[in-house]
């Protein structure tokens, strides 16, 4: 909150966006029009933060409870399906990766046989 030996033009200067600027025209409001308007313009303006603020949260935990929902609904009509399909997208994984560990290995053999053909050429 704005200290109280802050004059009218030191508050204007200090106006920002969001709930501190508010503020601050709360502080100016109650030194121009007293200090009743002043604190009901703070309260409204923090009122409607909060509000918009807990609107907003609900929003998203109403997002959350829905995705909940359908991957239990998903869960309960496909899971079985699901759970064969996820076992064989692991599978597929796990030999692409073994594959590229063993192409690795491969370029590296490859790449000692040549360092030897050069090595032999120049003796």
């Amino acid at each position: 909150m704005v200290g109280a030996t802050l004059d009218i033009e030191e508050l204007r200067e200090r106006l920002e966006d969001g709930l501190k600027g508010d503020l601050l025209r709360g502080e100016l409001l109650r030194g121009v029009l007293g200090t009743r308007l002043g604190e009901e313009f703070i309260r409204e303006q923090t009122e409607e933060k909060v509000f918009e603020k807990l609107f907003t949260l609900s929003g998203l935990a109403w997002r959350e409870l829905l995705v909940e929902k359908l991957k239990a609904e998903i869960d309960k009509t496909q899971g079985e399906h699901l759970t064969t399909l996820a076992k064989f997208v692991a599978t597929a994984r796990a030999q692409k990766w073994n594959n590229s560990i063993e192409m690795i290995h491969k370029r590296e053999e490859f790449r000692d046989q040549l360092n030897q053909i050069f090595a032999t050429a120049h003796r």
